[in-house]
């Protein structure tokens, strides 16, 4: 007769034909339960294996983040919500005249107007109500991607069928769609020169247009971009424009530089030049100088004097896929991911640049 002996306690296991079970059936069904446990809790045991920095959930997926006062905006899939600056404590959820969704850029405009973008129009929120335009107020499509507000106050949208502009009383489309390297304009920029950047996402097509005085440049993989997807645009303090591009696991940021003869690309890194990840998702420059790479799938990559530095979920990002980046008036960064934001201090952010 045989037994099996758990928490102390012998259990008889024949079969009623008095039959004994082979014991290595019963090693490989305990194995294959181990197993699939594991395999439920490894995505949460990725994630936030350091709790030195804040994660704030809900929001969740979060695509675009603004400052205002003591107040952290945040829109992504769900909608937009209030954070508390200090705390990071989740104040409320907006409600507007439509669903929100989707949210792909927020801005705070002079006159104190939040402008939202996201995949069912343009809206704005003077504090107290709603208002959501579509293309029958002008715009060029109600799928917004992009917002920027120039150094004249004029608010600019992209949209899946062109870029338009807002005067304050009504939309304008910005030259026609066959005029940029695409109609679809994922991401907006004026640079000190006063040239308008627009970046498009729809490769094999797409790419990247400078224009200006009514004359568009335009730069593709021809031209020597690693890929024609354009997540993000910056000019640095020191004068340099980088481009993130990429999709998946291809891509990379690309560094252009001015001259008399306007601007032209002077190189791009990729992960074997201190990259997280090939794709860039976001680029940005915080106030100390260092400039913040996020990846699609494998974290940060901080550039600072010429080193490297690589942050992931195993230093207590919320995510590794980090969208968006804002500092605020108290010098804490926030980043905001696929899953959730993460809040790192002023202090924490120094640690970083020692260690």
């Amino acid at each position: 007769m045989g037994y099996l002996s758990l928490s102390g306690k012998s259990h008889n296991i024949a079969n009623n034909n008095g039959k004994r079970k082979p014991p290595i059936l019963i090693i490989f069904v305990s194995a294959i339960i181990i197993i699939a446990s594991l395999i439920t809790l490894l995505p949460a045991a990725k994630k936030n294996r350091s709790k030195r920095w804040q994660t704030i959930r809900p929001p969740h997926e979060v695509s675009a983040m603004v400052g205002k006062g003591n107040v952290i905006w945040a829109g992504g899939r769900d909608g937009v919500y209030k954070i508390d600056k200090d705390t990071g404590e989740m104040l409320a959820e907006l409600k507007c005249d439509i669903p929100l969704s989707y949210v792909r850029a927020l801005l705070f405009d002079p006159s104190g107007l939040l402008w939202i973008a996201h995949f069912s129009g343009l809206s704005s929120y003077d504090g107290t109500a709603c208002k959501t335009y579509s293309k029958t107020d002008g715009l060029p499509d109600e799928r917004v991607n992009a917002l920027y507000l120039d150094r004249s106050g004029r608010l600019w949208i992209g949209t899946w069928a062109g870029a338009a502009v807002y005067d304050g009383k009504g939309f304008s489309k910005f030259l026609p769609v066959s005029r940029l390297a695409d109609e679809m304009v994922n991401v907006i920029m004026e640079d000190s020169s006063g040239g308008m950047w627009f970046g498009s996402y729809t490769a094999p097509n797409g790419g990247l247009s400078c224009c200006k005085n009514g004359q568009c440049r335009h730069f593709t993989v021809k031209e020597g971009l690693p890929h024609n997807n354009i997540t993000s645009l910056l000019e640095t303090a020191d004068g340099e424009l980088w481009v993130g591009t990429g999709f998946v696991d291809k891509g990379g940021a690309v560094r252009f530089i001015k001259s008399e003869n306007g601007w032209s690309l002077a190189g791009s890194l990729s992960k074997n030049d201190g990259l997280a990840g090939n794709k860039v998702r976001y680029i940005y420059q915080d106030k100390k100088g260092d400039v913040w790479y996020s990846s699609e799938y494998d974290g940060i990559a901080i550039r600072s004097n010429k080193r490297w530095k690589i942050v992931t979920v195993d230093d207590g990002l919320s995510d590794n896929e980090v969208k968006v980046m804002l500092e605020d008036s108290n010098g804490s960064l926030w980043l905001g991911t696929r899953d959730g934001i993460t809040k790192i201090t002023q202090k924490e952010l120094e640690e970083i640049s020692l260690r």
